[in-house]
This record gives structure tokens, sequence and C-alpha cells, in this order.
């Protein structure tokens, strides 16, 4: 059995607040969903060279300097507030994916291990 916890929201506030939850209840992955397909190496919308980032492990000042400008189409929530929630999940072992909220089948790929996505991988617990 696994904890999931997933959010939809896109606004800061809630990607912060998954996370916290996601601790509180010990989940064994946060999802968060959004508008965007995972972290890029620079912003996808006015770079079609950039590169998505399939997987992070350890959040490092380079990472959240690409988050900031990397990040959703929306004002509220974007990638930056995203890496910060994968942050707080990773500082209680919990790993975090950022994938589309598009197709919301694609949870299942993931659960059976597909890599979509960014996954922001946590130290063991």
């Amino acid at each position: 059995n696994q904890n999931i916890w997933i959010s939809r929201k896109s606004n800061g506030d809630n990607d912060t607040l998954s996370a916290i939850v996601a601790t509180f209840v010990n989940a064994d992955l946060l999802v968060l969903l959004t508008d965007i397909d995972g972290l890029y190496d620079d912003n996808p919308r006015t770079n079609p060279q950039a590169k998505r980032i399939s997987f992070v492990r350890g959040i490092t000042q380079e990472i959240r300097d690409l988050a900031g400008t990397a990040g959703t189409s929306r004002e509220t929530g974007g990638m930056e507030t995203k890496v910060r929630a994968a942050e707080i999940a990773n500082e209680k072992g919990i790993s975090c994916c950022v994938m589309s909220g598009a197709h919301p089948k694609q949870l299942y790929l993931l659960c059976d291990g597909a890599q979509i996505g960014t996954i922001f991988e946590a130290e063991q617990r």
C-alpha cells in the first residue's frame, strides 16, 4: 500500500499546503498536477530548445533558479512554488512528482513506475 497525495491546484499556497499534508500523513509520494509536464532547463513557452529535467536528486540553488525562470503560465503558483513544495516533502523523506494534469490517466503509468514529469527524489526514510 502506498500513500499518495495529489494536488490539482496551481496556487502557491496550495502547493505548500499539499506538501505539508503529505508530510503529516507520511505519504510515499506527493504528486503536483500543473499546466506543464515538469521542470525545464529554460522556459519551454519561449524557448523551443528547452529540455525537461526528468529527475532531480537534491534541490540546489541552481534548481531553484531554474524554477523561477521556467514556471507555469499562471501568475500564482508556478514552478517555483512546486519546487519549494517538493523541497518540503523531500526534507521529510517523501519524493515528489511534478507533472501535467492534462492527462490524469498518466497517474496510473506513474504508479506503475513510468518516468513522467519531473521526479524530485527524497533521501531514503
